[in-house]
């Protein structure tokens, strides 16, 4: 078969191909419109080549070995296509009433944090009563809790706040931004050794210091036996005499 025709039977194979799989395939999977645009675009370049070559034999050579090898490449792409999974998945969603589904969120999202059987059987005994249609397991009620609720919002409702404050990640200073002084922070820290004072008590002494994040150097200090207002004043002054102000 000529070069030129090959092409053409490949690309309209393609396109049948990517016409039968037109329904969507699982995420991360090559979907057929994809991939009939990848062919579509190695059409193209193969167009190209031969266009842009050169008259005589050494050009025409240069622009057939560039359609094989693209040809080549669309053949890999249609036997990509031809194992592309074209199952959706479920789509039946199980019956349930309105009115049950408030009930089980109002049953579940609390914070005696309950296990899920036991609010789906909590459900079954209310929708037993009531005459509410439900679904025939539990799992139905996790997939669409899953599917509508906001993780976070589970989190919050079952353990609180300060669970929803540990899911999000850890936040990391950075200093690459910052120029000497541009930026000071102070604390303070208790030695784990007993010292002893003029007036002939003994206590543990109170570091109070001042440091420059950018380089992470001290800048100023002050030793008292607490950590009070008069230790972080006269340490930031020390700083203001010595470096000016931040």
């Amino acid at each position: 078969m000529e070069p030129g025709a090959r092409r053409k039977a490949l690309l309209e194979s393609g396109r049948e191909a990517a016409e039968e799989k037109e329904r969507p395939a699982p995420q991360g999977a090559p979907t057929a419109a994809r991939l009939a645009v990848e062919m579509a675009r190695f059409a193209g370049r193969i167009d190209a080549s031969a266009g842009a070559a050169v008259h005589g034999r050494a050009g025409r050579e240069k622009a057939r070995k560039a359609a094989a090898r693209l040809t080549e490449s669309m053949e890999a792409l249609l036997a990509a296509l031809a194992l592309a999974p074209a199952h959706v998945g479920r789509v039946k969603r199980a019956e349930c009433d309105p009115v049950a589904w408030q009930a089980f969120l109002a049953d579940y999202l609390r914070p005696e944090q309950p296990p899920l059987e036991m609010s789906y059987r909590t459900l079954k005994r209310l929708a037993d009563e009531q005459g509410w249609t439900i679904p025939g397991s539990s799992r139905a009620l996790k997939r669409r809790l899953e599917r509508e609720v906001h993780p976070a919002a589970v989190v919050l409702a079952r353990q609180g706040p300060a669970a929803v404050a540990r899911m999000r990640p850890a936040q990391i200073r950075a200093r690459g931004s910052l120029r000497a002084l541009e930026a000071v922070n102070a604390d303070g820290h208790v030695f784990d050794v007993f010292v002893k004072w003029p007036d002939g008590n003994e206590a543990r002494p109170v570091l109070v210091a001042w440091q420059d994040i950018h380089s992470g150097k001290i800048l100023s200090w002050r030793l008292d036996r607490t950590e009070n207002t008069d230790g972080y004043r006269l340490s930031f002054a020390d700083l203001l005499r010595d470096y000016g102000i931040p």
